[in-house]
């Protein structure tokens, strides 16, 4: 986002990567490499030319054979360093070694808040692609035998997105006797018995959905069409097979109600998931949702990019934006409403009642990380339970 002006006001800036580095960063080291002083050729870049002016080259072309990317360079990074955090609490295990990987890009889906699928500018294209099932192996079995990382995420937009291919990367992890344990993101939609029986025998341990509404129609117009029951029965059948559950919601969006809300709240108890993550919308440049909030005086902000350059402000709480019934106050407070209602039923269903949870939390922890807690727990206590 805003390439030329992030160039302008920070001039040890050099260049600015637009897209996917796989696309642009091989031509520009070779360009570099090569001494040239002109970019223009290197598509997905940002530079200032040798007039000072910022420039920016065409749109990147996405790279097709996911294949020919290779591995990253481990050996480069303190391995043992690295954790997936989440995924450790969630087993009710102490941190351990963990990575995240990339095997796909991209996601057709557009929803309507998502700088992914909404923004072909920036070099997605919303056609979804994928390593081949043997590269991926390759490059996790890569890592289990060389470093003995065993805990993944994978950073795919949605998983199973080609559910024949997830269910033989599956398959590959369980023939191959990896032992590992993994989380990763995908859609109710996309998800049916079968492939979650394969998923958690390969060691999945946690599954993250954008369930974004309790409303069906507000469901609708986010690209999510899957009504409230089949919600509940895929989270129901992730959780029965081993699998811990972790729903998105977002509060905020331009069809927003007060009856909406409520419906949110309602739902997000109704799933009973491991755990709900509640977001207040935020209309990123390029998305849908901004093109709406644009359109229709909805924006409380006249420039988004000094906004989202203020590291002051919490962006993701800012009430900067108003639905179609709802002030951006109201909108705001229904947020903090929905917070503590929905905290206060999973606090009490899952850490009063299984307080494994929160002694997980604090596992390996020294006094001085312990003593740091406190005034956290009490912050959180206050502001999103009591």
């Amino acid at each position: 986002l805003y390439p030329e002006r992030i160039l302008n006001d920070f001039p040890a800036l050099d260049f600015i990567v637009r897209g996917q580095l796989e696309a642009v960063v091989p031509p520009l080291v070779s360009a570099l490499s090569q001494g040239s002083p002109e970019m223009s050729e290197v598509r997905g870049l940002a530079y200032r030319s040798q007039d000072g002016r910022a420039v920016k080259t065409a749109e990147p072309r996405p790279k097709e054979d996911l294949d020919q990317i290779p591995f990253m360079a481990y050996d480069l990074f303190p391995m043992a360093r690295y954790t997936v955090g989440l995924l450790d609490a969630m087993m009710h295990e102490r941190q351990a070694p963990g990575i995240c990987i990339r095997t796909t890009r991209d996601c057709p889906f557009a929803c309507a808040f998502c700088i992914i699928g909404s923004s072909p500018y920036r070099g997605y294209d919303r056609k979804w692609r994928s390593m081949g099932v043997e590269r991926t192996l390759a490059e996790i079995e890569h890592v289990v035998r060389t470093y003995g990382i065993r805990r993944f995420f994978f950073w795919d937009e949605v998983f199973s997105m080609d559910r024949r291919r997830a269910a033989q990367v599956c398959d590959e992890i369980v023939a191959r006797k990896l032992d590992i344990a993994w989380r990763c993101l995908t859609r109710i939609d996309l998800l049916n018995e079968e492939l979650i029986g394969k998923m958690a025998r390969a060691g999945c341990k946690f599954i993250e959905f954008g369930i974004e509404s309790g409303n069906r129609e507000a469901r609708h117009e986010m690209n999510k069409k899957f009504p409230d029951e089949e919600a509940i029965r895929i989270v129901r059948l992730v959780r029965r097979s081993g699998i811990r559950v972790n729903c998105d919601l977002i509060v905020g969006m331009p069809w927003e109600t007060k009856e909406s809300l409520d419906e949110t709240i309602s739902l997000a108890k109704r799933l009973d998931a491991d755990n709900i993550h509640l977001t207040s919308a935020f209309p990123y440049p390029g998305t849908r949702f901004h093109d709406i909030a644009s359109q229709e005086n909805l924006l409380r902000v006249d420039d988004m990019y000094e906004l989202m350059l203020d590291t002051r402000v919490r962006v993701d709480i800012l009430p900067i934006v108003r639905s179609r019934a709802m002030s951006a106050e109201e909108l705001h407070e229904g947020w903090n409403r929905a917070r503590k209602a929905i905290n206060r039923h999973y606090f009490l269903r899952h850490v009063l009642l299984n307080p494994r949870d929160a002694m997980n939390v604090l596992a390996g922890r020294g006094p001085r990380a312990l003593l740091a807690l406190v005034p956290k727990g009490w912050r959180f206590m206050r502001e999103s339970l009591l």
